[in-house]
């Protein structure tokens, strides 16, 4: 895309976070705790790189994406594609895209677009959305995201939708531990999960060693 339109709206960080010295270099008692620093961010895609690098037939810029997409996660149906990615402790959450090609992409929304399905109006820098999966079940003709939300007391949650145009369901706590879930479909509609945890009965090698879990959910 040679124009990419982002608006991050709510993005609620503590003061408390970057220390800002204020006066006689009290940060504790005088920094306010979980304001906005900002709430709005407009990016206009006037980067110099559409201007000095025209891009010939065929041809596309790399990455596809220009700015902050971490950890992407890509569905097909069809001839569409839909893309999701990390959203950490920015609201709405979870940025989602949609495809005909891969490599032109719009931004449709979020997935995670209202308070009832994540709070993180207290969440720190290091809490929010991390490494949602997207899944689709031809079985059901549903979509379906999995992540881990630490924010809220989420934890591991799944929504899912028809149509990704439209409004995600309101999340559905998972019952397991660990980080950084994925589902998938088989052919006979049942679903699978594999996440990272931490081990059972396996000897610890190193301090905060973990192991890879599946397991069946439907």
């Amino acid at each position: 895309m040679k124009q990419v339109r982002i608006r991050i709206t709510s993005l609620i960080m503590a003061m408390s976070l970057f220390g800002v010295v204020l006066g006689n270099g009290d940060t504790e008692s005088k920094s306010p705790k979980n304001i906005p620093i900002f709430s709005k961010v407009v990016y206009q895609g006037n980067d110099h790189v559409y201007k000095d690098y025209i891009l010939a037939p065929d041809e596309f810029y790399n990455p596809v994406l220009q700015g902050c997409y971490p950890d992407p996660s890509i569905v097909r149906k069809d001839d569409d594609y839909y893309l999701i990615c990390s959203s950490f402790a920015m609201f709405p959450g979870v940025t989602i895209f949609h495809s005909h090609d891969l490599v032109n992409w719009t931004q449709i929304g979020h997935v995670l677009d209202r308070t009832s399905q994540l709070d993180v109006s207290k969440a720190g820098i290091s809490h929010g959305v991390y490494a949602p999966a997207i899944a689709y079940n031809p079985g059901n003709s549903t979509f379906y995201m999995i992540t881990t939300a630490f924010a809220g007391g989420l934890g591991n949650i799944i929504v899912k939708i028809k149509d990704p145009m439209q409004g995600w369901s309101e999340p559905i706590k998972v019952d397991f531990n660990g980080i950084d879930p994925s589902i998938f479909f088989d052919d006979d509609s049942k679903a699978y999960v594999v996440h990272n945890d931490a081990h059972d009965s396996v000897k610890e090698l190193y301090n905060g060693h973990r192991v890879i879990k599946s397991g069946i959910m439907i």
